[in-house]
């Protein structure tokens, strides 16, 4: 799960930098996200296991399970 956060963190900040584009204006780096969207993004993807989209991601099971 871990291996894939910059992944979700690319996708996004990539969605919302279009959504942003007209509600928020851009900072220095040209973003229109900020360092506490990115630190939701985080909580959201290990608290929440949310995706790109939103929706629940389906964990796969870890190659260390028994298998029953």
């Amino acid at each position: 799960m871990i291996n894939k956060l910059g992944e979700y963190l690319y996708y996004r900040i990539m969605n919302d930098q279009e959504r942003y584009a007209r509600s928020k204006p851009r900072n220095l780096q040209g973003l229109y996200i900020g360092k506490r969207d990115i630190q939701s993004y985080v909580w959201d993807y290990f608290n929440l296991g949310l995706d790109e989209t939103r929706a629940p991601s389906r964990e796969e099971p870890y190659w260390d399970d028994r298998d029953e």
